[in-house]
């Protein structure tokens, strides 16, 4: 069990027992063994207390309810999303190294909104656990003592091949146990082999991304226009970098020092980065074309309902007037469009609404 999964419980105004705690935990480890990618984004909307299909909120709660039969079966939203959390934090606790693990943390770090939503202590509680679970898979991506390639032990077959020839006088001929001692090695050796191309690729896809990144802050310029940072309306710029460095990312959930990176991106497009900018002016200086591009590219993903500034991006194109579509972000998000923050805060939450798109993409949905 969680240490935390009583206070977790306290969070739901909950005073938990023992038999309380021990029965909400097993209904927590029964649903961990079989959580699934689209499941988890289902969780993550429950967490955060978002809209979701009523008859996965109902199986969830029944999971509950059959380990304990005073669990309640209405009235119990905020129960449901502190158990969802518990879930998803679990998973990402017993499943380090797990794709799916890492699409759970970049989903809770994109729908926290990089700091600009305004969110319950309960909340906070999983995304603080989120942002472990990527830094620490974004430093193992390049962890050079996992990435070093072992020379393949290359087997002398002479003493097998002397056993069979001579077994091939012999009548009947026993040839089984030099065979197999054969095909043993042959196979260690392909295994070996194997491994290692797959150290190499993984290799070739970080120094491919390490590359790309380069050209691109070199360059300074726009994956989507071709136009310099500088050239582009400012604050839009915010918009573009952000997604270009999304695009760019081979390995996820993307390099440790994104932040860094984009910072220097940043840099470039010669305006004051540390004046505080506003959401709705960020949206409103960026071209329409690459905002109707980026919501019809992305817009069917399962994913992005959780992705706050692209969601307002879309409201921007259906209605004409600012003040018509900032109402929609605060009561979806809770975060104020008028309200400033920092560029490069903007920035960060651009990039990881794209690379969460990109994972979800690749991800097995199973």
């Amino acid at each position: 069990m969680d240490t935390k999964f009583s206070d977790w419980l306290r969070l739901a105004h909950l005073e938990p027992t023992h038999e309380i705690t021990q029965r909400r935990w097993a209904g927590v480890e029964e649903l961990e063994k079989q959580l699934s990618a689209g499941d988890a984004v289902k969780l993550v909307r429950l967490l955060y207390q978002m809209p979701v299909d009523a008859t996965f909120t109902g199986e969830f709660a029944t999971v509950f309810h059959k380990a304990d039969n005073s669990f309640p079966m209405s009235n119990h939203g905020l129960e449901l999303a502190v158990l969802a959390g518990s879930v998803l934090a679990h998973f990402m606790r017993n499943n380090t190294t797990s794709p799916l693990a890492d699409l759970i943390g970049m989903a809770l770090l994109t729908i926290d909104g990089s700091g600009m939503r305004k969110i319950p202590c309960l909340v906070d509680e999983f995304t603080n656990r989120s942002r472990l679970q990527v830094n620490a898979a974004s430093a193992a991506l390049r962890d050079a003592t996992k990435m070093g390639i072992r020379p393949s032990q290359i087997k002398n077959f002479t003493e097998e091949l002397s056993d069979i020839e001579t077994a091939c006088n012999q009548t009947p001929p026993p040839i089984v146990e030099p065979l197999k001692a054969i095909v043993t090695g042959v196979l260690s050796m392909i295994r070996a082999t194997n491994l290692n191309q797959k150290k190499m690729q993984s290799s070739f896809e970080l120094f491919r991304e390490e590359s790309d990144v380069l050209w691109w802050l070199t360059g300074g310029c726009s994956r989507d226009t071709n136009e310099p940072f500088e050239k582009l309306p400012w604050p839009g710029t915010a918009f573009h970098i952000g997604y270009d460095l999304s695009e760019l990312v081979r390995a996820f959930p993307g390099p440790l020092a994104h932040k860094s990176i984009l910072v220097r991106a940043l840099e470039q497009s010669k305006a004051d980065v540390s004046i505080p900018v506003a959401i709705g002016t960020v949206i409103g200086k960026v071209e329409k074309e690459a905002r109707q591009a980026w919501v019809a590219k992305h817009s069917e993903s399962d994913v992005f309902s959780l992705c706050p500034i692209l969601n307002a991006v879309n409201w921007s194109l259906q209605f004409s007037k600012q003040s018509e579509w900032k109402p929609k972000l605060t009561e979806g998000f809770s975060i104020d469009a008028a309200s400033k923050v920092q560029p490069i805060d903007i920035v960060v939450q651009i990039y990881r609404e794209g690379l969460l798109l990109r994972m979800w993409a690749e991800a097995d949905h199973g």
